[in-house]
């Protein structure tokens, strides 16, 4: 699943909290990253919330999901 603009990773947070399966990735600018790369980390699902920092403007952008 990708969190288009997904700020500090709440949503995706809990997306991966209740669904173990399923692995996330943020993307929103490079300042909120930092942010939630600490706030995912706390709650200990770095292996499964990943975080790309960038701009849905941009036409490079380019990641696989099924949601």
């Amino acid at each position: 699943m990708i969190d288009m603009g997904g700020g500090y990773g709440r949503f995706a947070m809990n997306v991966a909290k209740k669904y173990r399966n399923i692995h996330t990735t943020i993307l929103d600018l490079p300042e909120v990253c930092e942010e939630a790369r600490r706030k995912i980390a706390d709650e200990g699902l770095s292996d499964r919330v990943c975080i790309r920092a960038g701009s849905f403007f941009d036409p490079i952008f380019n990641c696989e999901a099924d949601l």
